[in-house]
């Protein structure tokens, strides 16, 4: 009786190392990881060993906000140029008046086709409708992309096509 019990436990041992081993000869998993390797909703054992897989080794997360946050601050009448490297950008309008805007240069450098840029605009208490105007650069002139307004919407996002931006909504 011994035997049999040693015999049974060297066969759920021989499964779980061939459980390893299958895991670890399947394809490189995409990023974000998911700690549920099998896709049953319950992180168990199956989980755990495909965890164990990589144990040990350097792993870098990979998120979709990429860049800088950079802010801008209406002053009246300016037109400014982005930052590299900016992932969002926020432009604060003070008061400044009806159909006043300030107007931002979205720069192409240090970007690469698919990066997305964020867009806010805010504006203090008494507002009067001013406008962010976003602006990019399409054979050698500075072209609208994107307007953003307390009167209308106070969000946006563009697109980097390998060129020049395009508005993503």
């Amino acid at each position: 009786m011994v035997r049999r019990i040693e015999s049974d436990s060297m066969k759920h041992l021989l499964t779980a190392i061939a459980c390893f081993f299958a895991m670890s000869m399947s394809a490189q998993e995409a990023l974000p990881w998911n700690p549920n390797a099998n896709g049953d909703n319950i992180i168990g054992t199956v989980d755990l060993l495909a965890m164990l897989n990589v144990y040990g080794e350097e792993y870098s997360v990979e998120t979709c906000f990429k860049g800088d946050l950079c802010k801008y601050v209406y002053y009246e009448g300016t037109t400014q140029y982005s930052d590299v490297g900016c992932g969002t950008i926020v432009v604060e309008t003070i008061a400044a008046g009806e159909g006043i805007s300030i107007t931002i240069n979205l720069t192409n450098e240090g970007y690469v086709a698919g990066d997305v840029l964020h867009l806010i605009h805010q504006w203090r208490t008494g507002s009067n409708g001013e406008q962010a105007v976003f602006k990019t650069l399409i054979e050698n002139t500075w072209t609208i992309v994107a307007g953003l307004s307390p009167n209308s919407n106070y969000t946006g996002r563009v697109i980097f096509n390998g060129e020049y931006w395009e508005e993503l909504d």
